[in-house]
């Protein structure tokens, strides 16, 4: 015996699953031979998969009979099928009906025969009302308000009209929503209701079309010129053609809805990005699970100088104003440029994890701001006096950014793919790729710098009483000062209302992730360096290797360069942490670490050292070495210095590596090494003390040329033993002779290094 459906499904019989209708052709061994209503196509459902959707509800059998009435319902009613589609007032007049022909029923069953010409007595519709009133309970039963506002008193009807609407009930198996008030099917419809002929419509679809341009013309100038360019033949002119009015042709543009209107007059892209719909998916519940990275030039002016200077650009302002100048007025024009802010933000939390100011939006930025996410940002909190915990340092799963080359570019992306972080980047000009930082940039815009001096506006114009590059008295320290309180104070107390957050404040959701998913661990120092470090190849001396004319030392360096046939090796050092370098000899497969020799620049970064070791230099400019005692005593005269804060902040023209390279040219000629001290005379604390320095970069102004410095070599720090050195700590290390052009052998540069090595 063959296997059949359990419900009664026959030929005719329309299956709707899964928003798609099947029409049954034939019933074989095999299942349901059904076409789609859709596309026409073929194909067999098994018996037990039509049981099985039935059963759950996911398919709907729609019978011949059913689908006649229920073609014949929306014929009768307009295209309404349940009363609760219907308008207030047509619920109360069907609600008032049916009350009506329940009072019939009771008359019935008192043993009155109501016939039509019964029912249209006055007393027998006055007590039909009376008794639906008492049924019902409802005293206002038959007035009520109508659509357009005013009140209404619905009337019962006469016995032929109440005949009828029982019949209809009966016909339609009592459907209530059959004694709706049909006014809205009088007159012509359709075609038939049309009053403007063929060529009119021809000529509105034409100024349709000409609005709907990216140019975004007005629609009285595109009604206007389409008027005079219409051909219009001599029937039509003879027939005393009209064209029809403006304000029909705008009529019919709102009847295209506001998204027709966009795609037309913003373009494609544009109306894209405006009206996508959000979603409500959780992207991440994990802290750095998913991240999100971007580059924005802000919407501000700021004084490139850094210094606080006149604010007025030219001389007869001063003259004019005097009393308004502040300092020196300049010459010209005064320098006012605009910052790129690269950001990093954790999407499952909110918490903004790494930020950096730059004058192009470069891999040098991008890396920057990476680092920052990557470490500890304790000494910013506490340098910009920041009361809230900032983000902890957080390693990455997935990062997203857009299309720019700020990410993607083989520095960027090689670090990225070393450090494991899976890179997705997004569409061009697809800003729902990554909305999170994008609202950030927004929120941003609109909260910090809408209320500091130079903001230019959200786009060209929309400032038109400001003059911006006028009033740029912000320096870039002040500015990253204003970003960062924000970043850490501000925005993560603030009530979130996205997916997952539900007014929860970024802090509040880092503290739930953290504790019911964790975190995913940043990478060591080591992994930073070599994937988001500065890398140099440098020859290895006695003395370490000098990246950037900062010496490094280790036992183990020294001891792999007496044995090893040649000396050059890969340094990766960490513009953010100075106290160690990775080494990676070239042709070995050891990888070494060398030691920062110069304890004063150990809480410091790569500028701030630059600067720091040029004006050691200048306190002993007759000297030809700097040592670590005239660093730390630049870092104490600094830390007694009021104006340290403004000047240790953040760096605002060093994001290359290059720029790192040329400052540290003026080094060139300095002999930096660490002083003879006896490590035991140094309280506990009192470097660190006095390095109130972030890990961002710091100003290190202008600097000096070699000759200005008065040094002619290059001397690097020993790498002896403490005790073996001098214990005098005024005492100067003798100049070196230059080194000659010629390279001797390598038999003899071993050994003269190795005799100024047991010298010093």
């Amino acid at each position: 015996m063959s296997r059949r459906s359990t419900y009664n499904v026959t030929v005719g019989c329309d299956l709707v699953i899964e928003a798609r209708t099947w029409r049954v052709e034939e019933v074989s061994d095999d299942g349901f031979q059904v076409k789609c209503a859709e596309d026409a196509s073929y194909t067999c459902l098994g018996f037990e998969y039509i049981d099985r959707a039935i059963g759950d509800g996911s398919c709907t059998v729609v019978t011949p009979a059913m689908a006649e009435k229920r073609k014949q319902l929306l014929q009768l009613t307009g295209g309404f099928e349940r009363v609760q589609q219907l308008s207030p007032f047509q619920q109360a007049v069907i609600r008032a009906k049916l009350a009506v022909l329940n009072a019939m029923k009771c008359l019935e069953a008192e043993g009155h025969k109501l016939t039509q010409r019964y029912l249209d007595q006055g007393p027998v519709r006055s007590a039909l009302r009376r008794i639906a009133i008492d049924e019902t309970g409802a005293a206002s039963l038959f007035t009520t308000v109508h659509d357009n506002g005013e009140a209404v008193t619905i009337p019962v009807p006469k016995g032929r009209t109440l005949q009828k609407y029982r019949q209809l009930l009966e016909q339609f198996d009592g459907n209530p929503v059959v004694l709706l008030v049909r006014d809205h099917l009088k007159g012509p419809r359709g075609d038939k209701a049309r009053k403007i002929c063929d060529l009119g419509e021809r000529f509105i679809a034409a100024v349709v079309e000409g609005y709907l341009a990216v140019s975004q013309p007005k629609a009285a100038v595109v009604f206007r010129d389409t008027m005079e360019s219409f051909p219009i033949a001599p029937d039509d002119f003879a027939r005393n053609f009209k064209f029809p009015s403006l304000t029909t042709v705008r009529n019919r543009i709102r009847q295209l809805g506001s998204t027709v209107v966009q795609v037309g007059r913003l373009g494609r892209r544009a109306a894209a990005n405006r009206l996508r719909s959000g979603t409500s998916s959780i992207p991440a519940v994990g802290f750095g699970e998913y991240v999100e990275t971007d580059q924005c030039l802000l919407s501000i002016f700021v004084d490139a100088s850094g210094q606080a200077r006149s604010e007025f650009w030219k001389k007869e302002d001063q003259e004019k104003f005097p009393e308004r100048g502040i300092g020196e007025p300049r010459d010209g024009e005064r320098v006012a440029k605009r910052y790129w802010l690269s950001l990093v933000l954790d999407v499952a939390t909110r918490m903004i994890l790494g930020w950096h100011l730059s004058e192009t939006a470069t891999a040098e930025a991008t890396k920057a701001a990476l680092r920052m996410a990557m470490r500890s940002k304790e000494r910013k909190k506490r340098l910009y006096g920041c009361e809230l915990e900032p983000a902890p340092a957080v390693g990455f799963t997935e990062l997203r950014s857009d299309n720019g080359t700020a990410v993607r570019n083989k520095d960027v992306m090689a670090a990225l793919a070393g450090l494991n972080v899976m890179v997705r980047l997004g569409r061009a000009y697809e800003a729902a790729d990554k909305p999170y930082v994008e609202r950030l940039f927004g929120t941003t815009d609109l909260q910090v710098l809408n209320r500091l001096p130079g903001y230019a506006g959200p786009r060209p114009g929309a400032l038109p009483g400001a003059d911006p590059m006028k009033e740029a008295v912000l320096t870039h320290d002040e500015l990253y000062a204003a970003l960062t309180k924000f970043f850490i104070d501000k925005y993560p107390a603030r009530p979130h209302r996205g997916t997952e957050l539900h007014g929860a404040t970024p802090i509040q959701k880092m503290a739930q992730v953290v504790e019911k998913y964790g975190a995913i661990a940043p990478p060591c120092a080591e992994q930073r360096r070599l994937h988001l470090g500065e890398v140099k190849k440098l020859s290895v001396t006695s003395e370490g290797v000098l990246p950037f004319k900062i010496p490094y030392n280790s036992r183990d360096l020294q001891l792999w360069a007496n044995t090893a046939p040649s000396r050059m090796v890969t340094v990766y050092l960490d513009p953010d942490n100075l106290a160690q370098v990775t080494v990676e000899p070239i042709g070995s497969c050891e990888t070494l670490t060398a030691d920062l020799s110069m304890t004063n620049l150990r809480h410091t970064n790569l500028p701030n050292a630059l600067r720091l070791l040029k004006e050691a230099s200048l306190l002993h400019p007759e000297s030809a070495a700097v040592t670590d005692d005239d660093v730390g005593a630049v870092v104490t005269r600094e830390g007694l210095q009021a104006s340290l804060s403004d000047r240790a902040r953040v760096e605002r023209g060093y994001d290359r590596v290059t720029d790192y390279e040329g400052f540290a040219t003026a080094l060139g000629n300095v002999a930096a090494r660490p002083s003879a001290f006896d490590a035991s005379s140094r309280p506990a604390g009192s470097i660190s003390s006095f390095m109130v320095v972030d890990e961002g970069p710091t100003s290190p102004g202008t600097a000096a040329a070699p000759a200005q410095l008065g040094i002619s070599e290059v001397v690097a720090p020993s790498s002896a033993p403490l005790a073996n050195r001098p214990t005098n700590c005024s005492r100067r290390m003798p100049r070196l002779p230059p080194k000659r052009p010629s390279k001797p052998s390598s038999g003899a540069s071993r050994r003269a290094s190795s005799d100024v090595f047991r010298h010093r």
